[in-house]
């Protein structure tokens, strides 16, 4: 994004650019529009491997594959505080490959209090929605979301709001994780919580975690080593207290699998 002087030379309005996908396994995306569409640069469309050449060889081999595909997500450009992004979203094509949403109560959660999830939010692959709301003007600590947890292993997502910093924690996902420090280095990324609320979609499956910030404006993706009987669910807060609201959980629907929902329409 930026300005043409003369048709050849050209001015990036930031010159450090924008990640599509903040996380460690987003790589070598393939994007395509919809000749179909109403107006085709309207938006597009993205996929991608969800690996990493500097450890994909040391990941274990699991039901013969190693790594995976992203979930197709769109993308289109979208001014946010005057200023042009990339947003990244979800399609709502995809949401047929689950069963029906579990629904969570809205809870306010305090110093050395959690979340209590609803019956049946434990599962290995699914899509958790939910918006998490600051008591009063200022914003925890941090609010730390484990997923695909047990007492050995967990995926965390740590959000420093009043830092506006996302940050995504696996160095103890899974057993037999590839032993480098690229696998093991959290990964952040810049989301704005100055508004005093962030609505998060976080979908769940048995070797990886994507996350879809504040409407698609902050994405991350990476591959986990969980075992598949690590389903624990955790949300906390440090130093003060969120209410957390619009609680959704969708597991995967099974019977589902044989269906070619998962791409672009």
């Amino acid at each position: 994004m930026g300005r043409y002087f003369d048709g050849k030379s050209f001015t990036a309005d930031a010159p450090e650019g924008q990640w599509v996908d903040s996380g460690a396994d987003f790589y070598a995306a393939v994007v395509w529009t919809d000749p179909a569409a109403a107006d085709p640069l309207a938006s597009a469309y993205a996929i991608a491997w969800m690996s990493n050449w500097d450890y994909v060889k040391k990941i274990p081999i699991a039901h013969d594959y190693r790594g995976q595909l992203s979930l197709v997500r769109q993308l289109r450009l979208q001014r946010v505080d005057d200023v042009p992004r990339l947003i990244s979203t979800p399609l709502p094509e995809q949401n047929t490959v689950f069963a029906e949403a579990i629904a969570g109560q809205d809870q306010t959660i305090a110093e050395r209090s959690e979340y209590v999830w609803p019956t049946g939010a434990q599962t290995a692959a699914c899509r958790i929605d939910l918006t998490i709301t600051r008591v009063g003007q200022i914003w925890p600590a941090k609010v730390v979301l484990s997923v695909r947890a047990d007492g050995r292993f967990a995926t965390r997502f740590i959000f420093r709001a009043h830092d506006n910093i996302v940050c995504l924690e696996r160095a103890d996902s899974g057993p037999n994780q590839p032993d480098v420090d690229v696998w093991r280095q959290p990964r952040s990324i810049v989301c704005d919580f100055t508004k005093g609320a962030v609505h998060i979609s976080l979908f769940i499956d048995s070797g990886s975690v994507e996350l879809f910030l504040a409407d698609g404006t902050a994405t991350m993706s990476a591959l986990i080593t969980a075992p598949l009987d690590a389903t624990g669910l955790h949300l906390k807060s440090t130093g003060g207290s969120v209410t957390v609201s619009d609680v959704a959980i969708r597991p995967v629907d099974n019977s589902s699998r044989s269906k070619p929902v998962l791409a672009a329409p």
